[in-house]
């Protein structure tokens, strides 16, 4: 009988006794609706309020800026504020940051500001940003921890902890009489930028580890920017090379820069440029390849060697003999019966290129000084940035024995 009223009531309870429950559950439900509103309004409430705030306070600290500031230091301002934009992308893209990175390590990136005796480039500027970045991803689990290895980085380890203990041991050991001064400067600062300095390996390869250890295929991205930035600073050296109507000497001693590139950075990057060119050309699977990357290896050789930078471009030399070596001992003896008939032409360049480098004999002295000021401290050495300042001091040593007011001792330094 009771199935029969409730399909008799289209599905609802029976009329009598249960209608009193309707109002109350609606007004249940508008309760809730309530509820749950006033929830929302509050979560908005709390995840607006503080960028309000700051908002408003930036807007503040930007009026008095303007006002205080403005006049005095516009430009710096301006490039501060336009600079917060790519601030927070390189803090977003840590992987476009890494190749920006890679760039700014070449001679295209200017400096940045000189800060007394400290030059800052870009590149500085993106280690420090990339590392703390990626700490604080490490710290809340949002990017992997990947370290590189102890066999990797031992050397640069040991290098900075010998920092750290000749810095602290030449306090103990500086010659009496002489000022621990260099250009009026306490020479503690160019201790500390020296230990600083040898830091920066050891951050370098701590932030390349932990993002190409996500993505493996940016190694293949460096390389590509190593080898177009060097292309064009190669045409940059050619095109500065005919402007001046330049031979093979002449960026010896009238061309210390290249617009705003320094010769010793243009001459690091197209050796690089060559040495991951050859490489390439070695291992290349087509022609057309192999004739692309040998193009590219021999114009970054030729302008490497326009530079007349010593270390560099025997450092190319000695690269390419050793890839070559491995790579193939035939290659290598074809190398070396093609290189026969033009052993008289290299002789004769040689000879001119000793005399043009006649004022390289005073390496010799340096080297000579180098060694006395090794013999005074052989173990723990002078510490990063007091070479100089030693070198003074040991060479003038009869001198500095008899000197003991200051005013002395600041001649002496300087």
């Amino acid at each position: 009988m009771q199935i029969a009223d409730t399909f008799s009531n289209g599905g609802l309870p029976p009329s009598s006794g249960g209608g009193a429950f309707l109002p109350d559950i609606a007004s249940q439900l508008r309760q809730q609706q309530e509820r749950h509103q006033r929830i929302l309004r509050w979560r908005a409430f709390a995840s607006w309020w503080y960028p309000v705030v700051l908002i408003i306070l930036g807007s503040a600290l930007a009026i008095t800026l303007a006002a205080t500031l403005g006049t005095t230091y516009p430009l710096p301002l301006f490039a501060a504020f336009m600079g917060l934009p790519v601030f927070f992308l390189l803090i977003k893209r840590v992987d476009f940051s890494l190749l920006l990175l890679a760039a700014g390590t070449t001679a295209i990136a200017p400096k940045l500001v000189t800060v007394k005796s400290a030059e800052i480039f870009p590149c500085q500027v993106l280690i420090a940003i990339l590392f703390c970045t990626l700490l604080v991803q490490a710290a809340f689990r949002t990017h992997k921890i990947s370290l590189p290895p102890l066999r990797a980085i031992w050397p640069q380890l040991g290098l900075f902890i010998l920092a750290i203990i000749s810095n602290v041991m030449i306090q103990f050991t500086w010659t009496h009489g002489v000022p621990k001064k260099l250009n009026n400067n306490p020479i503690i600062y160019d201790e500390i930028l020296g230990v600083i300095s040898f830091t920066f390996p050891l951050i370098v390869y701590t932030i390349v580890t932990m993002i190409v250890s996500v993505k493996e295929r940016y190694v293949v991205y460096i390389q590509r920017i190593f080898i177009m930035l060097g292309i064009f600073v190669a045409l940059v050296v050619v095109y500065d090379f005919r402007r001046i109507g330049a031979d093979i000497y002449t960026f010896r001693f009238s061309e210390p820069h290249i617009f705003w590139m320094s010769l010793r950075a243009i001459a690091q990057l197209l050796a690089l440029t060559c040495i991951l060119a050859y490489a390439r050309f070695l291992y290349a699977t087509t022609w057309l390849q192999r004739i692309i990357y040998l193009v590219i290896a021999l114009l970054s050789l030729t302008t490497v060697i326009l530079t007349l930078e010593n270390s560099w471009w025997v450092e190319a030399f000695i690269a390419l003999i050793v890839m070559t070596i491995i790579y193939s001992w035939r290659l290598i003896s074809f190398y070396i019966v093609l290189a026969i008939p033009l052993l008289p032409f290299a002789k004769a360049e040689y000879t001119k290129l000793q005399t043009v480098k006649s004022a390289d004999s005073s390496r010799l002295i340096i080297w000579v000084d180098a060694l006395r000021v090794w013999s005074k401290q052989p173990v723990l050495g002078v510490g990063p940035g007091n070479f100089w300042v030693y070198d003074q001091v040991f060479t003038n040593l009869p001198r500095a024995c008899l000197l003991y007011t200051s005013d002395a001792a600041d001649d002496l330094t300087r």
